[in-house]
């Protein structure tokens, strides 16, 4: 499963003590490394193909950097699902009558939602959305917030963890445990020690569920927000959580009161996630190659057919009527993967021969600088135009993974090329 990283791919996230520096993409190799030796050491089989989840919130980069990290270890990757796809199809879906399905999927650092129409043998998404910052960690946060309050009204300081980082460390893994603990008891104990001063206090489940009361409200509204785009009322949906932290009753609790249904208990929720999307790499294969092979033999088909939609909306910057820096969506959110579109437009300048194209993600007419910058197209050696608009017609595709690519096509000249994403988001000039 990714990281759920957002605009680091060029940011250094670790710095090892002899100076060795590491991104985002340095760190899913490793990850990535220590899962295929430990695979090929249980099995004694190489391991050269994977697939890999991504939350519903990945960006291009991101899928690009973990394509690359995998085939660096000589691993193809053959599909990248959205997290929340993948663990509908871990479901025992020959034993569901045709409906819907909603997934939320609370793992440590992203929530996730996913609306499914089960029909027969095929599994339609109709909407997917995902939430960068919500996850395990963030309340594992307002733990931390309630024990530091009593620390400090008992001992007068509150540490932190610049000038405490043993205490700190020790604190993490006891604010997780006391989470654990939460899930099975009411209440549960935690002592913290700190510059030799101790705290002992009580938690309960209930004061836990208040301090993350906003946390549990901005689940609910982006599951809610993905509902309606599907146009599933809730008590037309059975609801499944999954993830490390649904298992948190707090969170169970909400969906009951906010959707007024019971969510339906998923049989391996942390492990859905990887389960299901194994699921959709043998799917993959039966589809490119007939059927799945393991130890020289055929394994029986899996018999279903997943239609997998798109989370975000991609365009390029635009200079609207009002001559304002716009995004102008080409694939729209909700377009199937794989999917393509061609949109025409026309550069801005007289006798413009060479542009940068700004690659978007965002709303259809929002402000630019109010979208997220994906990447950059570099065009260059078009035919000049003197005196009349200069049309050139851009084709953005989306393979099964939802990676991005795209070609131009110079009405003028004649010329198609291929156009590769730069993410480089510098000295760029604007189509209109």
């Amino acid at each position: 499963s990714l990281l759920g990283l957002e605009d680091v791919g060029a940011d250094v996230l670790y710095k090892s003590p002899d100076g060795q520096e590491y991104k985002a993409k340095d760190i899913a190799r490793i990850l990535l490394e220590y899962v295929k030796e430990n695979i090929e050491q249980q099995t004694g089989e190489i391991v050269d193909r994977v697939a890999l989840s991504v939350p519903a919130n990945a960006v291009d980069r991101q899928k690009h950097e973990l394509k690359e990290a995998a085939e660096a270890l000589g691993m193809k990757v053959v599909v990248m699902p959205h997290e929340p796809t993948a663990a509908i199809m871990s479901l025992n879906l020959d034993k569901k009558a045709d409906g819907h399905i909603a997934t939320l999927d609370l793992g440590g650092g992203t929530f996730d939602c996913t609306v499914c129409e089960l029909q027969g043998d095929t599994v339609d998404i109709k909407s997917t959305n995902g939430e960068k910052e919500l996850g395990g960690i963030d309340f594992n946060n307002r733990l931390i917030d309630m024990i530091l309050d009593r620390f400090e009204s008992e001992q007068k300081f509150r540490p932190n963890p610049t000038d405490h980082a043993v205490d700190f460390q020790d604190l993490y893994s006891k604010v997780e445990n006391l989470k654990i603990s939460l899930t099975f008891r009411e209440k549960a104990p935690i002592v913290f020690m700190c510059e030799k001063k101790a705290l002992s206090t009580e938690i309960t489940r209930a004061q836990f569920k208040n301090q993350c009361k906003d946390l549990l409200e901005k689940a609910m509204g982006l599951t809610e927000k993905t509902l309606n785009e599907a146009g599933i009322k809730p008590e037309d949906c059975e609801l499944v959580p999954v993830g490390g932290a649904s298992l948190m009753p707090c969170f169970q609790e909400k969906i009951e009161e906010r959707f007024g249904c019971k969510p339906s208990i998923h049989p391996d929720p942390l492990f859905a996630v990887s389960k299901g999307v194994t699921t959709i790499g043998i799917l993959t294969v039966e589809s490119e190659e007939g059927s799945f092979v393991l130890d020289d033999r055929p394994l029986p088909p899996i018999g279903r057919f997943l239609k997998e939609v798109t989370a975000h909306p991609i365009g390029i910057c635009i200079v609207n009527r009002g001559e304002k820096e716009v995004n102008s969506v080409i694939l729209a959110k909700g377009t199937r993967i794989p999917g393509e579109k061609t949109e025409r437009f026309r550069l801005f300048e007289d006798g413009q021969t060479d542009a940068e194209i700004l690659v978007l993600q965002g709303p259809d007419g929002a402000p630019a600088d109010q979208c997220k910058q994906i990447g950059v197209f570099r065009l260059c050696d078009l035919s000049p135009v003197h005196g009349k608009p200069h049309i050139i017609e851009i084709k953005q595709r989306l393979d099964r993974s939802a990676l991005f690519t795209a070609e131009a096509y110079d009405t003028v000249g004649g010329k198609t090329e291929q156009m590769e994403v730069k993410y480089d988001l510098k000295n760029r000039e604007t189509t209109q």
